[in-house]
């Protein structure tokens, strides 16, 4: 690792679940759900019927507007609210993945 990357890493960005949820919904309604069904329970493999590919390009879009790496698994079944509970979190320095967060 460069002094670069673990300087930017040692500094937490700070991020609002207002700006992760409407990233998140910018990101779902560009693969095509309404912006209406973007709710708080809503899932996003069940029901957005999101494909693993489909998660890589939400948490794509999630690391380019915050700059932390997220990771979306397939399998465990993530409401939007975790997920922005999730990039809270990792911008805080948390963990990346919504295993561990504990």
């Amino acid at each position: 690792m460069t002094s670069t990357e673990s300087d930017s890493t040692a500094r937490a960005t700070v991020v609002t679940p207002d700006a992760a949820r409407a990233t998140l919904t910018r990101a779902l309604v560009e693969l095509g759900v309404e912006e209406g069904l973007v709710t708080p329970g809503a899932t996003l493999r069940g029901d957005f019927e999101l494909d693993s590919i489909e998660l890589v390009q939400v948490a794509l879009e999630l690391t380019r507007d915050f700059g932390v790496r997220v990771t979306l698994p397939s399998g465990p079944e993530l409401t939007v609210a975790q997920v922005c509970e999730l990039v809270c979190a990792r911008a805080a320095g948390g963990p990346e993945q919504p295993g561990d967060l504990g």
